[in-house]
């Protein structure tokens, strides 16, 4: 399957999550992998400074193989704790019918908007079992079958 695994680029379960995404056999498009986001000059900037930090070619660069990714995949999942963009990639993710999962942590706090995802899960291996479903059977299927048992 393949799938944008959405969170803070300051996660620290984000490679190990990734990688056990990646063994189970799944196709992960990675965020990180050309270090943008460790430069990111975002802290404290007032709308003049942000304004420019967005237009800047890279960031438009980035965001645009990001905004292709998404479209990309079939699946989104969303490790916590995560920020702002990670809940946009998510919401964009449930706004076109893809699959979504929230990967929660402990330290994470809860969220009524967070029913409208497929899965929330506190361990990696249940999202890849999760995810195992798909190989078999359309979303489409999967949905009319849920509704079905409802």
């Amino acid at each position: 399957m393949r799938i944008y695994l959405a969170s803070s680029w300051r996660n620290e379960y984000h490679p190990e999550v990734l990688a056990a995404l990646k063994v189970a056999g799944h196709e992960v498009y990675d965020y990180r992998n050309d270090g943008f986001m460790m430069d990111w000059p975002v802290e404290g900037a007032n709308y003049e400074e942000m304004h420019t930090i967005l237009m800047d070619a890279k960031s438009v660069q980035h965001f645009e193989a990001d905004y292709d990714a998404l479209d990309w995949a079939e699946c989104i999942v969303m490790l916590m704790p995560s920020g702002r963009s990670a809940h946009l990639e998510l919401g964009y993710g449930i706004g076109k019918s893809k699959i979504t999962v929230i990967l929660w942590t402990e330290r994470d706090e809860p969220d009524l908007m967070h029913l409208m995802c497929d899965l929330v899960a506190n361990e990696v291996d249940t999202v890849i079992d999760f995810l195992g479903q798909f190989t078999s059977i359309s979303r489409d299927a999967w949905q009319r079958k849920q509704t079905l048992t409802k």
